[in-house]
C-alpha cells in the first residue's frame, strides 16, 4: 500500500521533533531498565550455595585475614575475589538477594561514566540522556549474553568473580581516558594518581587468571602502540604503570601455593 507522500512527510517531520526524540530515548532507556531490573528480582530469590558456605565457615573459624591466607595458601591465588567475597560474608548472609541489584546498579554508573568520559573526550555536549540509553542497552546485552545468569549474577560467589571486573574495568577505562596526556604539576599529585592506577590494576588483576593475562595483553599492546606511533610516553606513564599492575597482580596469582594445592 502506497503512502501518501505529503502525509509521509508529516511523520517524517512529527518524529524529527527534538522533544520527541527525547521522549522516545526516555522511553527506550525505561524499557530496557525495566528489562534489565527484572534479573535484580530473580536474583532476590538468591541464597549461600555451594563454594559459599565453604568461605564464609572459613571466614568465621579463622577471622578476616587468616582466613584470606588461607585460601592463597590451600585452594587459589585469586586474591581479590577472596578478599571481596569475605567482605559480603562478612553481611548478614540474606545479602546474596540484594547482591544481582547492587551490582547491576553499579553496572550502570559504571557504564554511565565511561560514556560520558568518551563524549567529553570528542566533544559531544548534551550527551546524558543518550548515554542512559546506551548504558540501559549495554548493560541489558552483558546480562543477555554472559554464559549462565544463574552462576555469573544470582550465586554470590560466580557474581564475585566475574561481575564486579566488569564494573571495576569500565572505572578504570573511565579514569585512564579521562587522564590520558593530562599533565599534572604538581609531583604528589602524579604520585597518588599512580599509585592509585597501580593498585587498582593490582585489584581488578587478582580476580582471575584469564583477567590479569587479558590486562597484561591489553596495556602492553597500547605501551606498544604508542611507541610505534612515536608518541610521548612521559605523558602516558600511567599507562605503563597500570601495566605493572597487571604484571604484578598476574605473578602473585601464579607463585600462589594453593594452585599446586587445587
Amino acid at each position: 500500500m502506497k503512502i501518501n507522500a505529503n502525509f509521509r512527510m508529516k511523520i517524517l517531520s512529527f518524529l524529527n521533533r527534538s522533544a520527541i526524540n527525547r521522549y522516545f530515548l526516555i522511553f527506550l532507556s525505561i524499557f530496557f531498565t525495566l528489562a534489565n531490573l527484572t534479573h535484580g528480582f530473580i536474583g532476590s530469590f538468591s541464597r549461600y550455595g555451594a563454594d559459599d558456605y565453604c568461605t564464609a565457615g572459613k571466614l568465621g573459624a579463622l577471622g578476616f585475614w587468616n582466613a584470606q591466607a588461607f585460601w592463597y595458601n590451600n585452594w587459589t591465588g585469586r586474591y581479590s575475589f577472596t578478599f571481596f567475597v569475605s567482605i559480603f560474608e562478612l553481611f548478614n548472609p540474606l545479602i546474596t538477594s540484594v547482591l544481582p541489584y547492587i551490582f547491576i546498579i553499579c553496572l550502570y554508573i559504571s557504564i554511565y561514566v565511561f560514556l560520558i568520559t568518551i563524549f567529553k573526550k570528542i566533544l559531544l555536549e548534551k550527551t546524558a540522556l543518550f548515554s542512559v540509553l546506551l548504558t540501559s542497552i549495554s548493560v541489558f546485552m552483558i546480562l543477555f549474553t554472559v554464559p549462565d545468569i544463574r552462576q555469573n549474577l544470582f550465586w554470590m560467589t560466580g557474581s564475585t568473580t566475574y561481575f564486579l571486573p566488569i564494573i571495576m574495568i569500565f572505572l578504570l577505562l573511565s579514569f585512564l581516558i579521562n587522564h590520558y596526556n593530562r599533565g599534572q604539576k604538581n609531583k604528589v599529585s602524579n604520585l597518588f594518581i599512580y599509585l592509585g592506577v597501580f593498585l587498582f590494576t593490582f585489584i581488578l588483576s587478582g580476580f582471575s587468571e584469564v583477567l590479569s593475562v587479558i590486562q597484561v595483553l591489553i596495556f602492553g599492546l597500547v605501551m606498544v602502540f604508542i611507541s610505534f606511533s612515536k608518541k610521548r610516553i612521559e605523558l602516558n606513564f600511567s599507562l605503563l604503570v597500570a601495566l605493572l599492575g597487571s604484571i604484578s597482580g598476574l605473578i602473585v596469582m601464579v607463585i600462589a601455593p594453593g594452585n599446586s594445592v587445587r
